[in-house]
């Protein structure tokens, strides 16, 4: 059986990862510290690196640096170990539409959370992209504590993924290696809101830029 190690555990993806696993507090395992890196024994086969700094609407130049750090403390500690990392939509430019995107495709995001999920493609061995999660985040848990009501900018078509799913795409991933879009559907922000029985008033009408990737993995 693999020995696994978690990163960002108590994140919300990592909630979501039920495999017996290290998950080492951040007191106990500071990826962006050299020294806390070299001072926490483990010694596995696989590490499930959820830990991140910064989100999309709100990254910096710092975030970007801690991100890049977290990874290559990750490679330099555990040279033998199979990392398994998620990669993220924002990686193929939100500015402009983006439209059944392939893992191949090139962009040049200008936010430092674009720019962090482009740079570190090809540093692990398996990188899962989701576009959205279709779970108690964001959009969804506003629709559902929202008192049956919600405002929006503007729909826009996504490509999700069932957070209940995500186990079994990194047990998947164990013996693979590559960048895999792990979108399940497509749905409009509105589909959403009917599905969740929530009432949605828009800002602006029309839709706004689709963000749906090209699916490759059912």
């Amino acid at each position: 059986m693999e020995k696994i190690l978690i990163t960002g555990a108590s994140g919300y993806i990592g909630r979501q990862l039920k495999f017996k696993a290290d998950r080492p507090t951040h007191q106990e395992l500071d990826l962006t510290n050299e020294h806390s890196c070299w001072n926490y024994k483990w010694d596995g086969d696989i590490i499930v690196h959820c830990a991140n700094s910064g989100t999309f609407k709100n990254s910096s130049e710092l975030d970007l640096k801690h991100n890049l750090t977290m990874m290559f403390n990750l490679k330099n500690r555990w040279p033998k170990a199979k990392i398994i990392t998620f990669g993220s939509g924002a990686m193929f430019d939100k500015r402009y539409p983006i439209i059944k995107a392939k893992e191949t495709d090139i962009a040049y995001p200008t936010d430092y959370y674009g720019m962090y999920k482009r740079l570190l493609l090809g540093i692990p061995d398996v990188t899962l992209v989701i576009f959205g999660m279709y779970g108690d985040t964001g959009f969804i848990k506003e629709c559902r504590n929202g008192n049956g009501k919600i405002v929006i900018y503007q729909d826009v078509k996504f490509s999700w993924t069932k957070e209940e799913n995500i186990n079994k795409y990194v047990e998947w991933s164990f013996d693979k290696k590559g960048v895999y879009n792990i979108c399940e559907f497509d749905m409009t922000l509105t589909e959403v809101a009917n599905k969740e029985k929530a009432e949605i008033t828009y800002l602006h009408e029309g839709m706004g830029n689709e963000y749906t990737g090209k699916i490759t993995i059912r």
